[in-house]
């Protein structure tokens, strides 16, 4: 397991910059840190620190859920402003920078915004840099449509455009036989919900349904490339899983995907 601590230790800070005699990280929620992060910087400044220090290295994080953030950037305080409470400070260039917006780390325990604990911050996954993404940001969830390698690649690199709206949501999908144009309407209502879902089918191809396991031992894996993924209807998390399933049975009927397509139920 390595942990924020282990990449920091790397940096030698005490070495490279004297000046700095402990760290913190610092980790601005899902539901705020579009307000305070920006694509390279903070949109608001620092305010009402606990312990502020002059001698600090704090790292940014934004975050994915409750439990993992990405890392961001790292500042130093300059200053204050008592007149509106707010701090002046510097970004601080790291090697860690590298995995800016790339680097997943996760922490056991929900985080409470600030923590010098570094070795409770696991590394979750390192996503591939965007100039090697192929896949077109997400939108909305109307806009969704996935090919079988596209699928593979969100899924792998755990893209946070699609892990954040697809994690956060139950719902309805269709998939697509390109081969034969026939059709698969499922469900997602469990931990991540669709993202989770969805993570199946990129991992097994066939996500565990009868009719594309079927598929998958008489074609392989090369037939699934032709296969494409659809988000029919979005169900609030808290919708109970009965009316889940219940509209899904909706849309089988609707779309006559148990005649004609690839549900057996």
């Amino acid at each position: 397991m390595i942990t924020l601590q282990n990449l920091i230790d790397i940096e030698n800070i005490s070495e490279t910059n004297p000046d700095i005699k402990r760290i913190q990280y610092w980790w601005y929620g899902k539901d705020i840190e579009k307000d305070y992060i920006g694509d390279n910087d903070l949109i608001i400044p620092p305010k009402h620190i606990r312990g502020a220090d002059y001698n600090t290295l704090y790292l940014i994080g934004s975050g994915i859920d409750g439990y993992r953030n990405i890392y961001r950037f790292a500042i130093r305080l300059t200053g204050y402003d008592e007149a509106t409470d707010t701090y002046s400070y510097i970004r601080v260039p790291l090697k860690l920078d590298d995995y800016s917006k790339r680097l997943v780390l996760y922490k056991k325990t929900r985080f409470s915004f600030y923590s010098s604990n570094l070795k409770d911050f696991e590394v979750e996954n390192i996503y591939a840099p965007e100039s090697e993404r192929t896949v077109a940001p997400f939108i909305d969830y109307e806009s969704v449509e996935l090919t079988f390698d596209e699928l593979r690649e969100v899924v792998a690199n755990k893209y946070a455009d699609y892990y954040k709206p697809l994690s956060t949501v139950k719902g309805v999908y269709m998939i697509i036989d390109g081969n034969t144009g026939k059709q698969y309407i499922g469900s997602a209502y469990g931990e991540d919900a669709i993202f989770s879902r969805w993570s199946s089918y990129a991992n097994t191809c066939h996500g565990g349904n009868e009719e594309l396991i079927k598929l998958y031992e008489a074609n392989g894996e090369e037939y699934f490339k032709q296969f494409k993924y659809f988000l029919l209807r979005i169900l609030p998390k808290k919708t109970p899983v009965d009316d889940v399933i219940a509209t899904e049975n909706y849309y089988k009927q609707r779309f006559l995907t148990r005649e004609f397509g690839l549900n057996s139920n």
